[in-house]
């Protein structure tokens, strides 16, 4: 069984156009992990400050679920 590597960054001077340009690339890690096998990682997404966000698989976040974190 393999992990899903991938992290998305999305930068966007406006909220709503950040939850936009997230959502399709959360959904992309999710079909990465599906179509890997991959059934030990969630993810978690991290707004690092306003506009900014990072998407990424992790081990910390139970399988088919979603964590947001504010940093």
């Amino acid at each position: 069984m393999s992990s899903v590597s991938e992290t998305f960054e999305i930068h966007s001077p406006a909220r709503i156009c950040s939850t936009k340009g997230l959502r399709p690339r959360v959904r992309n890690l999710q079909n990465a992990a599906v179509r890997t096998g991959t059934r030990t990682q969630g993810i978690l997404v991290t707004h690092h400050q306003p506009g900014r966000y990072t998407a990424a698989p992790s081990d910390q976040v139970p399988s088919g679920m979603i964590r947001e974190l504010m940093h």
